[in-house]
């Protein structure tokens, strides 16, 4: 039997070299990262007036008044009541709806959210003064949300038998033009409690 016996082809000197070199040191292994922090430093704080806020009472306990204590918050009002402020008032009401040629008052919000977006990019906000926004109340606006969601499938209240669909649309919609607010001004929310 005859052997055949295949010709390797010829490797530069470097690779040769590097072949028969031994390493000086083995690389070491990743260090493993540790995820239980230390402690911090300092906290910084933002002023009050930058921070998200939500004023909870009664009818008629001042949180109106005390939120016009903010001398940069202009008011979006979804009902009567901030007969006593001198704030910036912008009422979400019919009347708003039927002169911007809405169908309905969560579409007047979101022209509301629109402006405020525009005016704040070409610096008119700035010059008004206005760096946030009272939605007084904000279980109104929810309300609106809610209708209007229901009012786009035809329903007059979400049903119980499409498994949590409707629900999900609406505060997904919800979520959507709060954050989109939220993104543009510092936001203090008023809410009523019922008892």
């Amino acid at each position: 039997k005859k052997e055949t016996v295949q010709a390797q082809p010829a490797q530069p000197a470097q690779q040769q070299q590097a072949a028969t070199a031994v390493p000086a040191q083995a690389a070491e292994p990743a260090k493993p990262v540790d995820l239980i922090p230390g402690k911090r430093d300092k906290i910084t704080v933002p002023p009050f007036s930058e921070l998200t806020k939500i004023y909870f009472g009664a009818p008629k306990s001042g949180k109106t008044t005390f939120a016009s204590g903010d001398p940069t918050a202009m008011f979006l009002a979804t009902e009567p009541g901030q007969d006593f402020i001198t704030s910036p008032l912008l009422s979400l009401n019919d009347d708003l709806v039927k002169s911007i040629g809405a169908k309905h008052h969560w579409e007047a919000f979101q022209a509301f959210v629109r402006q405020l977006y525009r005016d704040k990019h070409n610096g008119s906000l700035a010059q008004k003064g206005v760096r946030s926004v009272v939605v007084d109340i904000v279980d109104n606006l929810y309300a609106h949300c809610l209708n209007y969601v229901c009012r786009q499938k035809n329903l007059a209240y979400p049903p119980e038998n499409d498994f949590g669909k409707t629900w999900k649309e609406i505060r997904d919609e919800w979520e959507t033009w709060l954050r989109r607010l939220m993104d543009l001004l510092n936001v203090t929310f008023i809410s009523h409690c019922t008892e």
